[in-house]
């Protein structure tokens, strides 16, 4: 059973607060003074009245909170992760340091995980990507059986259950991509949609047949699911899988949420033909999901020499194009990263320095933000907005260098206006302003 949450708070207005202008909608701003990197950084007050935000007129005899000295996010948003892998590196070792090496070390241990195994460590996770910020995840689980025969997709239901109204959580099943061409396939969407999840599918190296694509596709229209790849997680001379997915959704006319998760490959594309991919891509409405920690682990990774190639999805040149990206975690504490931990603003960071988004911050946190958001299908989430759910993330800092280093702890997380920690909001508890 989830735990209760407080009663909603009496009115209140967060006064002078730091916002990326990005993400507000419908409230007056007003310039930072001073200080360097505050690039796509204004002040604003919000209100908050019946867990929702509002404008501070309308308030006239709330609480004000002076709240100079924080900035305010929408609860983040995270998009690629895999729960039922988290925090097993103590079991299984680290394998060398490759994909296919990942695999093979975690495949033969997942098998002998039970239920309980499983939902502790999910629900260990979830409390760290709540505690730092994040309000909506999704998370594969491996289902090469149908998914109802794997333990690992119980425990995600239980957890789903455990944290309603505190994290809208959301599972994918994760296949090999010819999953779609075996008599199981129907059982597997209907199995799918009954847990309100999403179809996912690996896309190997050597790409895929235009009609296992469009199988998939066709199955996943049918119980109107949303889909999710992994594609292109690799840096072979051969054409992109990514592209290949794109011409499928544009052959079927497939109408739900595309995600495609690393993209690696299309980074060493030609310019000329990474122009004529991303076309393609833009026009098939795809969104591309960069996950910066995994991908720089285990890409282009030679025993005894450094890498030549970061091996992570030209980001820039697609988002130039339209094309929605979403910053994510992917692994965390596996043999696929054996790093890591569950907060997105953290790898926001690591990826704003791999990526050289360092000059754009006032938009890149969009990826973590609202196009997440509503690639996930989260249609309130993401922005501050008049009527959006108050649920922020206050952090101590005066720019964006304070923003993404300051740690969890020093963090405030408001659930429709509450803190979460100690259930009122009449103040922010003094913690230490990063200058």
């Amino acid at each position: 059973m989830m735990r209760p949450l407080p009663a909603p708070p009496q009115p209140y207005v967060l006064q002078d607060v730091m916002v990326p202008i990005s993400l507000l909608r419908d409230f007056a701003s007003r310039p930072v003074e001073g200080g360097g990197m505050t690039d796509g950084l204004v002040m604003a007050d919000l209100g908050v009245a019946a867990g929702r935000l509002c404008h501070a007129s309308e308030l006239p005899d709330a609480i004000h909170v002076p709240a100079r000295g924080n900035v305010a996010l929408p609860r983040l948003a995270e998009a690629h992760v895999h729960l039922d892998k988290s925090e097993t590196i103590h079991e299984t070792g680290a394998g060398d340091g490759t994909l296919m090496g990942a695999i093979g070390t975690l495949g033969p241990a997942m098998h002998t995980w039970d239920v309980d195994h499983f939902r502790t460590r999910m629900t260990r996770a979830v409390d760290q990507a709540l505690t730092a910020g994040v309000g909506t995840m999704r998370s594969h689980i491996d289902c090469m059986l149908l998914p109802e025969d794997k333990p690992g997709w119980h425990a995600i239901k239980d957890v789903m259950s455990e944290y309603e109204g505190r994290m809208r959580i959301t599972p994918v099943a994760l296949a090999a991509l010819d999953r779609a061409m075996i008599d199981g396939f129907d059982t597997r969407c209907k199995q799918v949609a009954r847990a309100g999840g999403v179809l996912g599918a690996f896309i190997p190296p050597d790409g895929a047949a235009p009609e296992v694509l469009d199988r998939f596709l066709q199955g996943a229209a049918r119980y109107a699911l949303d889909v999710d790849f992994h594609v292109d997680e690799h840096l072979c001379d051969t054409p992109p899988a990514t592209l290949a997915l794109a011409e499928a959704v544009v052959r079927t006319g497939y109408e739900g949420r595309v995600l495609a998760g690393h993209a690696c490959r299309l980074g060493l594309l030609p310019a000329d033909d990474l122009d004529r991919a991303l076309d393609l891509i833009a026009q098939s409405g795809i969104a591309i999901a960069t996950l910066p920690r995994t991908n720089l682990y285990l890409q282009d990774r030679q025993q005894a020499r450094t890498p030549k190639q970061r091996g992570m999805a030209p980001v820039r040149e697609m988002s130039a194009r339209g094309v929605p990206i979403v910053i994510a975690t992917d692994n965390v504490r596996d043999a696929f990263f054996p790093f890591g931990n569950y907060d997105l603003l953290s790898v926001f960071a690591d990826a704003a320095y791999a990526l050289h988004l360092d000059h754009e911050l006032g938009h890149w946190i969009r990826s973590i933000t609202d196009i997440p958001a509503r690639v996930l299908g989260d249609t309130d989430g993401g922005l501050l907005a008049s009527g959006a759910p108050a649920d922020l993330l206050l952090v101590p800092a005066r720019n964006w260098s304070a923003l993404l280093t300051a740690p969890p702890q020093e963090r405030t997380v408001l659930i429709a206006g509450r803190d979460r920690a100690v259930g009122g909001m009449n103040t922010i508890t003094p913690k230490e302003i990063a200058l």
